[in-house]
C-alpha cells in the first residue's frame, strides 16, 4: 500500500527514530540503521496503526518487515511481538554475523578475530585452545576461504590493516570488547566491496541515553592445563619438557559509555590490560650462545605485553548530520614471535609497536527518507622496532646453520634494527538513492600506504672476539664450516602505493526477485621514490632513481547478484552470485619490484676451514674465514661468490612491459556460487550451495641468460624407511641441476603465465537455530582445489608434481557452536571443530655422492675437492600424505546473577580441548633424526576463569 509512514525506533540510533514512506507498490527501505533490537510502526489515516517488535538488525542484513493495515481509527493500535527473520530474501553476500551477545556465551577464548575461525566452516587459520594462540595471533590474520587467499579487517567499513605482506597484515589489535558486532564476508559481494578473500567488518560500540559498561577479567596458567606428552610424541623426539605449553594468559576489560550531552552526544570508552606467555614446543635457548656449538638449554616461549585503549564518540550535529569518531591508541611488546623447529629461539627477534594506533571519523547524513550521503578517513599508524629477545643475545653474533639437521641458532640470520613504518590511510565516501522497490548507491574508495623497511647491521663479531665487516651468516655441516653467506646490509628501502575504487551499484525488487547488479573500477599504483645507498663491506655505493609505476594497474568488475523469494513468504531464497575480484595488495608488490628485490641481496661462497692450509697451521678449523670477504673472487679460505652481479647492485630482475600497466593485468578470479536458503520452521533455517572460482594472470620469471638446454637430470635414491610409505626406497627422478658455466649468472623478467591454472570448487550445508533462549549454529563445508603448473621456463625440474589435487576429504571442515540454558541461570555453550591435518613434506637433503646420472659434481660444487655442497630434494609428492585430522571440543558453564534490572554477573569456567587432544599443528620438513618432529602441537585442556559484570 502506498503512501505509509514506516517508524523504525531503537535505543541503538541516537536520533531515535528513523521514518520512510512506501512506494507506489508499498515498498519501504530503511538504509544505515545500526545494529540492535528495533520495533517497526506502520500508520496510514483511517488505519489501524501496526506496530512490529523486536526485531533484530545485524550488519549487513535486509530483514523482511511486513504488515497488513485493516481498517480503523488511526488511535487503534495492534502490537505484534515474533522472532526476527532469519533468511534475507534479498542479499546475496555470503558470511555471517557474529554479535558480542554470542561472543559472550560461547567459550571464545578471548573475543579476538580468530574467534571467527572456529565458528565458520571452510574458513581456515591458526589452531587456538583458549587463547593460546596470543595475542598477536588472536589477532584476526585470518586464513582463506574456499581457497580464496588474502584476507581485509575494516573497522566501521575502513581498512585498519598495515601494508606488509599480501594486502597487508593486522598491525594494530583490534579489542573484541570495543566493538558490538563482527561482520564476516566470505564471497557473493557487491561492487561496493574491495574483498577478494575474507573480510571483516568490526561495528564499534556507542554510548546512549543511558551510561553502560562492562568489567570482564579473564585468566589461567600452567597449573590448569593438562599435560598431553604421549609415547607418539616421543617417538616423533619431542620431549616432555618442550611441548607447548600456557605459562600465563590474564585479560582485563573496561568500558562504560553514556549521554555527554543527552540526545546529542555519546562516548564509549573501552579500555584493555592484556598479557601471555607460551612455551614453544620443541624450541630450547642455545645454553652455549656466542660459541660455535648448540647446547639445548631453557625452553623457548612467546611473551606478550598489550595495553589498549578504544574511544568512540557519536554526535548527531543536527537531525540530519551524524559524526563519529574512533580513536585507539596501542602500547605492544612481542618477545619470541615465532617459533620452528628449524631454529633456535635466539634467532628470532622481539617486536615493539610504537606508535601504534587508529584515529578515524565517519559522517552520516540521511537528507531526506531518500537521500543518503556518508563519508569516512581512517589513519593507521604502525611502526614497529626489532630488538633481541634476551639480553645475552645481540644482532651482531653470528648465525649459524647446520645443513646435517636443518637447523639454525646463535643468532638472527637477518634482522631489521631500525624503526619500520606500514602506515595506511583510508577514505571512503558515497551517495545512496533509496526507494521501497528500487536503491542506486555510488561511491568511492581511497587507500594510501608506505612501507619503510631496513636494516642497520654493518658487522658481526667472530667467536674470538673478531671484528668481521659486513652482514654474513654461516653454513656448518654438523661442526664442520661449509659456506658463507654475505648480505646487501645495511640498508633501508621504500615503498608507496595508491589504492582507488569507484562503483556503481543498483538493486531492484521486482515482486520475488531481487537483482542487485554494478560495476566496481579499480586503480592500483605502486612506485618508490629516488633512492641512494651508501657502500657497505661487499657492496658498492648506489644511486637508484624512482620508479613511478610499480605497477600501474586498470580494472573494470562486474557483479551481479539476485535473491528469489521462492514461495513470497520471506522463508525461501534461491540467491546466485558471479562477479570478478582483483587481488588485493599491499606494498608487498612494490617491494617485489624495488631496487632491493630486483638486485642480487645474498650470495654463498664455498668455505674450506679445515684443508685449506698445512697441517697444524692454527687457521685450520678456528671457525674464522681467513679471506678477504669483501673480495668476490677466490681468495685465502673462501672460494667465488655464486653470484657476481652482487657487487654492484645492478638490477637484474625486471617484468615486462604488459604486467607492470594496463587494463586487467593482476591476478584476479571469477567467482561464482549458488545458495539455498530456507527457514524449516520458527527460529531455524538451513543452508545450502555451491562455490567455484578459477584464476588467471599468473606469471612466471625467466632467468634470460639460461634456457631448459642448460639443465641437466639426475636422481637419487630415496632412503629407506617404513615412514617414508611408498615413497620409501625409491628412486626420485625429474631432477635437474644448472650446468656449472651457466651458475651465478642471472638476468631474470617476470611475464604472464597463460599455462598455468588454479580452481576451487565447494559444497557446502549449514544450520541456525535459536528458540527457547538456546542457539545451534555450524555445518559442512567440503572441497577441492586443482592447480596446474606445468609450463617449462628454466628448470625441466618443474615439470614433477606440477599437477596437484587437493581431494575433498581433505578440504572438508566441520564445525557446530551452540549454547543452552538451563535453570538456575545456568548456561551450557560449546564449539566444536574437525579440521584437516597438515600435509606431509619431507625435503631430502643430498651428498654430491648420491647424485646418480650427472656424470659431474653439481654447480654448487665449484672448485671445491672434496666438494661438500648439497642439493635439496623433495620425497613425497605433495598431498599424498597427512597428520591426522584434528578435532577439539570447548566447552563453558556459565552462572549468571541478576543483580539488578539493568546490572548481571556472568561467571564463566571454560574447559578448551575437553579430549586433550595433543595433534601436530607444525613440524620439521628435513628429512632426518629430527623428521616430522613437532615444532608446535595443540596445546592440552586448559581451564580459564572468567567475570563480566555489565550494567
Amino acid at each position: 500500500m502506498p503512501g505509509v509512514t514506516v517508524e523504525a525506533a531503537s535505543p541503538a540510533l541516537i536520533e531515535r527514530v528513523r521514518s520512510v514512506v512506501t512506494d507506489t507498490e508499498g515498498r519501504f527501505t530503511i538504509v544505515d540503521l545500526r545494529t540492535g533490537t528495533y520495533s517497526v510502526t506502520f500508520t496510514l489515516p483511517g488505519f489501524k496503526t501496526i506496530r512490529r517488535e523486536g526485531i533484530d538488525i545485524p550488519a549487513g542484513f535486509t530483514a523482511t518487515v511486513n504488515a497488513d493495515l485493516p481498517l480503523g481509527a488511526l488511535s487503534e493500535t495492534v502490537t505484534v511481538t515474533g522472532a526476527a527473520p532469519l533468511v534475507d530474501v534479498q542479499n546475496t553476500t555470503q558470511g555471517k554475523v557474529v554479535p558480542t551477545e554470542v561472543l559472550d556465551a560461547l567459550p571464545s577464548g578471548a573475543k579476538s578475530l580468530l574467534t571467527i575461525v572456529s565458528l565458520t566452516p571452510g574458513l581456515n587459520g591458526a589452531a587456538n585452545v583458549g587463547g593460546s594462540a596470543g595475542i598477536y595471533g588472536n589477532s584476526g590474520n585470518l586464513g582463506s576461504f574456499h581457497g580464496k587467499s588474502g584476507y581485509k579487517v575494516e573497522i566501521d567499513g575502513m581498512s585498519v590493516l598495515n601494508t606488509n605482506y599480501v594486502g597487508g597484515s593486522v598491525g594494530v589489535v583490534p579489542s573484541g570488547f570495543a566493538m558490538n558486532e563482527v561482520q564476516l564476508e566470505t564471497g557473493g559481494a557487491s561492487a561496493d566491496s574491495s574483498v577478494n578473500g575474507v573480510m571483516t567488518n568490526s561495528v564499534p560500540r556507542e554510548g546512549a541515553n543511558h551510561f553502560s559498561g562492562f568489567v570482564y577479567s579473564s585468566g589461567t596458567g600452567k597449573r590448569f592445563e593438562s599435560n598431553n606428552f604421549d609415547k607418539d610424541l616421543e617417538a616423533r623426539g619431542l620431549r616432555a619438557d618442550t611441548i607447548s605449553k600456557v605459562l600465563q594468559l590474564y585479560d582485563l576489560n573496561v568500558g562504560i559509555g553514556g549521554p555527554i550531552i543527552k540526545d546529542r552526544l555519546w562516548f564509549f570508552d573501552s579500555s584493555r590490560f592484556s598479557g601471555s606467555k607460551n612455551q614453544w614446543a620443541g624450541s630450547n635457548w642455545n645454553a652455549t650462545q656466542g660459541t660455535v656449538v648448540y647446547t639445548p638449554g631453557d625452553p623457548g616461549f612467546r611473551h606478550e605485553d598489550l595495553e589498549d585503549t578504544a574511544v568512540r564518540l557519536t554526535w548527531q550535529v543536527t537531525t540530519k548530520n551524524k559524526i563519529a569518531a574512533y580513536i585507539n591508541p596501542q602500547r605492544y611488546f612481542v618477545y619470541g614471535s615465532t617459533n620452528s623447529i628449524t631454529n633456535a629461539p635466539e634467532t628470532v627477534a622481539a617486536w615493539h609497536f610504537k606508535p601504534q594506533s587508529i584515529y578515524q571519523a565517519s559522517w552520516t547524513s540521511p537528507v531526506t527518507s531518500r537521500l543518503l550521503l556518508e563519508a569516512g578517513s581512517s589513519t593507521l599508524l604502525d611502526n614497529w622496532r626489532l630488538f633481541p629477545s634476551r639480553n645475552e643475545n645481540n644482532f651482531n653474533m653470528i648465525a649459524i646453520t647446520d645443513s646435517s639437521r636443518g637447523f639454525t641458532y646463535n643468532a638472527p640470520g637477518t634482522t631489521y634494527d631500525l624503526t619500520n613504518r606500514s602506515d595506511r590511510w583510508a577514505q571512503r565516501a558515497a551517495v545512496s538513492y533509496i526507494t521501497g522497490s528500487h536503491s542506486f548507491k555510488t561511491g568511492i574508495q581511497i587507500e594510501e600506504g608506505q612501507n619503510d623497511i631496513g636494516s642497520a647491521v654493518d658487522h658481526k663479531i667472530g667467536f674470538n672476539g673478531e671484528y668481521i665487516p659486513g652482514m654474513i651468516s654461516f653454513t656448518f655441516n654438523g661442526l664442520r664450516p661449509t659456506s658463507i653467506t654475505e648480505y646487501n646490509a645495511p640498508f633501508i628501502q621504500k615503498s608507496r602505493i595508491l589504492d582507488l575504487g569507484l562503483y556503481a551499484q543498483d538493486r531492484w525488487t521486482m515482486g520475488r526477485l531481487t537483482l542487485n547488479y554494478g560495476l566496481r573500477f579499480d586503480y592500483f599504483r605502486g612506485w618508490y621514490p629516488a633512492q641512494h645507498l651508501d657502500a657497505n663491506a661487499f657492496v658498492v655505493a648506489r644511486d637508484y632513481p624512482a620508479k613511478t609505476c610499480l605497477p600501474c594497474w586498470k580494472d573494470i568488475d562486474p557483479r551481479v547478484n539476485t535473491a528469489i523469494d521462492l514461495f513470497g513468504d520471506g522463508k525461501t531464497a534461491l540467491k546466485f552470485a558471479v562477479g570478478r575480484y582483483p587481488q588485493r595488495y599491499g606494498a608487498d608488490i612494490v617491494v617485489a619490484r624495488n631496487w632491493q628485490s630486483s638486485t642480487v641481496q645474498t650470495v654463498s661462497r664455498p668455505w674450506n676451514d679445515q684443508t685449506t692450509y698445512p697441517v697444524g697451521d692454527p687457521r685450520n678449523f678456528n671457525y674464522f674465514p681467513d679471506c678477504d670477504l669483501s673480495n668476490p673472487l677466490q681468495n685465502g679460505e673462501c672460494s667465488q661468490i655464486s653470484n657476481l652481479s652482487f657487487v654492484q647492485g645492478n638490477i637484474v630482475e625486471r617484468t615486462t612491459p604488459d604486467i607492470d600497466e594496463g587494463w586487467f593485468k593482476r591476478l584476479a578470479f571469477w567467482d561464482v556460487s549458488v545458495e539455498l536458503q530456507r527457514e524449516l520452521w520458527r527460529g531455524v533455517s538451513a543452508t545450502g550451495g555451491y562455490y567455484s572460482n578459477w584464476w588467471s594472470n599468473f606469471t612466471a620469471t625467466d632467468n634470460t641468460l639460461v634456457g631448459p638446454e642448460d639443465y641437466s637430470p639426475f636422481s637419487i635414491v630415496a632412503p629407506v624407511d617404513s615412514k617414508l610409505g611408498r615413497f620409501s626406497g625409491a628412486t626420485i627422478t625429474g631432477l635437474y641441476d644448472i650446468n656449472p658455466d651457466k651458475r651465478g649468472i642471472t638476468s631474470t623478467i617476470t611475464f604472464f603465465d597463460r599455462e598455468r591454472k588454479q580452481r576451487n570448487d565447494y559444497f557446502a550445508g549449514g544450520i541456525n537455530a535459536r528458540f527457547r533462549g538456546a542457539r545451534l549454529s555450524g555445518g559442512l563445508d567440503i572441497g577441492r582445489r586443482t592447480d596446474d603448473n606445468c609450463h617449462v621456463v628454466d628448470s625441466p625440474g618443474i615439470l614433477r608434481n606440477c599437477h596437484t589435487v587437493t581431494a575433498f576429504r581433505q578440504g572438508a571442515q566441520l564445525k557446530f557452536n551452540g549454547s543452552l540454558p538451563i535453570k538456575g541461570g545456568i548456561v551450557l555453550s560449546a564449539v566444536y571443530q574437525n579440521v584437516p591435518g597438515l600435509a606431509l613434506s619431507a625435503t631430502y637433503t643430498a651428498q654430491n655422492s648420491e647424485v646418480i646420472g650427472l656424470n659431474r659434481n653439481l654447480s654448487a660444487c665449484l672448485n671445491t675437492n672434496p666438494c661438500t655442497q648439497t642439493t635439496s630434494v623433495a620425497l613425497i609428492n605433495p598431498n599424498t600424505m597427512w597428520e591426522n585430522r584434528r578435532s577439539q571440543l570447548d566447552l563453558r558453564t556459565t552462572k549468571l546473577l541478576r543483580i539488578a534490572a539493568s546490572r548481571t554477573l556472568r561467571i564463566n569456567f571454560d574447559a578448551y580441548n575437553l579430549f586433550n587432544a595433543n595433534d601436530v599443528l607444525s613440524q620439521t620438513t628435513a628429512w632426518g633424526a629430527n623428521w616430522r618432529k613437532p615444532s608446535q602441537i595443540l596445546d592440552g585442556r586448559l581451564l580459564t576463569f572468567s567475570a563480566q559484570f555489565q550494567f
